[in-house]
Order: C-alpha cells, then sequence, then structure tokens
C-alpha cells in the first residue's frame, strides 16, 4: 500500500486475526515495521477487530498510520459482490475481472478513506466519503491497469454497481450508494 498512500498502513486479513481477536489484532500492530505502535486507542482495537469479525473491508485511521482489514483472501467474485449486494451467489457468476482484482479495488477504495477525516454522523457527509474513496480506487485502479498490475477496466464499476444494489435493497448503508 505503500505507493497508494503516504501513511504507515498495516493490512489485516480475516484469517490473520484469529477471528478478530483483540489480542492478535494487538499484537499485529505492534509487531508492524514502521507502524506507529501503542499510539492507538483500546476502542482503535475495539473498532478493528470487529470489521475483521464481519469480514468486510475497512480503514481505521489511527494517530500516525492507518489499518486496513480485507475481505477473506480466498473469497471468489460471487462471494464478494454477493457480500456487497445481498444478490445470490449464484447469479453472480458472470461478473468481470478476477478475485485478484476485486480484492485489489476493495483495498484500493479502503486506502482511498485513509486521508479523509472521519465523516460526520449526516447522511451527506458518509456519502461524501464513501463517493472520495470510490474516486480514489478508480484512479489509483487505472493507474495499476496502465502499468500492467491489473487488466479488467470493468471491475471498479462491477463492484461499484454491487455496493449500489445492497444500499438501495438495504443490505448496505445507504451512504455506499456511490455506483
Amino acid at each position: 500500500m505503500g505507493a497508494w498512500t503516504d501513511r504507515p498502513t498495516v493490512v489485516i486479513a480475516p484469517e490473520d486475526s484469529n477471528g478478530g481477536d483483540q489480542g492478535t489484532v494487538q499484537r499485529l500492530l505492534e509487531s508492524a515495521k514502521g507502524f506507529p505502535a501503542n499510539r492507538y486507542q483500546e476502542e482503535d482495537i475495539q473498532t478493528i477487530s470487529r470489521n475483521l469479525q464481519t469480514r468486510s473491508g475497512s480503514a481505521t485511521s489511527v494517530p500516525g498510520g492507518a489499518v486496513v482489514t480485507t475481505l477473506p483472501l480466498d473469497s471468489t467474485v460471487p462471494q464478494m459482490a454477493s457480500r456487497a449486494s445481498g444478490v445470490p451467489q449464484s447469479a453472480l457468476e458472470n461478473l468481470p475481472g478476477t478475485a485478484q482484482e476485486w480484492h485489489a479495488f476493495t483495498l484500493m477504495h479502503e486506502a482511498g478513506h485513509i486521508p479523509q477525516d472521519r465523516p460526520g454522523p449526516g447522511y451527506a457527509e458518509r456519502l461524501d466519503s464513501e463517493s472520495g474513496a470510490d474516486r480514489f480506487a478508480i484512479q489509483t485502479y487505472e493507474r495499476e491497469r496502465a502499468a500492467g498490475n491489473v487488466s479488467t477496466p470493468q471491475v471498479p464499476q462491477a463492484q461499484m454497481a454491487m455496493r449500489a444494489i445492497g444500499a438501495w435493497t438495504g443490505h448496505l448503508e445507504f451512504s455506499h450508494s456511490t455506483g
């Protein structure tokens, strides 16, 4: 993630966290090279653990750094799309891109939240935060595509469409309807 953000960032997958165990999360942060250990609060550990337990992508800013949680690394495209949309996996077998490209776009989106202030409680602030993270992810994905690191141009729009469906059906918080 170093190329996507200038803040020290730790990426944690659910598989690495012992199910989001708070002690494991704290040990992972303390052992991360270059990460500002002991500058986070108990609330940060709880938030990160909760995100890992729900197996969702997220970004949590902590003083001097950030923590990004990923979806399970063995997730397939239909699994990731279903998690976002609430649509059964069997109906999502023909979406564009590879699982690696979907994971990459998710990480890019979450990295887009890192420089942002935490959004206020209002819908407009949360929607602005999600839209900003999407813009960052689309620009980053295009740079990575130009560099040959990803190849399917439709992945950003497909992933954003899945989140929009999820928001409209009530499966996700409405502020994620940025597709």
